[in-house]
């Protein structure tokens, strides 16, 4: 298995930390996809629907981090989640 390059993730209790490594531009990478895809499954394995989305790594992200975060979004809202953006910039 490959080193994440744009997200790394750690649970901590029932919450899934996810953070962002490096800005991220452009969803259509394919290791940006693959990235989030793990996400996705982590939170569908774990039944983790309490995210919290780490900045402090970064100071830039754009228009295709805010698709991810609302790819994610609606993944968990369907099972009362929440997720907390912190530290952003």
């Amino acid at each position: 298995m490959s080193l994440p390059r744009y997200f790394r993730c750690q649970e901590e209790g029932s919450v899934l930390v996810v953070e962002v490594l490096r800005p991220v531009g452009s969803l259509a990478e394919q290791d940006v996809m693959r990235e989030l895809d793990g996400i996705i499954a982590i939170t569908a394995e774990q039944s983790t629907h309490k995210i919290v989305v780490d900045f402090h790594q970064t100071s830039y992200f754009g228009s295709s981090l805010l698709e991810a975060l609302r790819i994610i979004w609606t993944k968990i809202e369907h099972h009362e989640g929440r997720m907390v953006l912190c530290n952003l910039s």
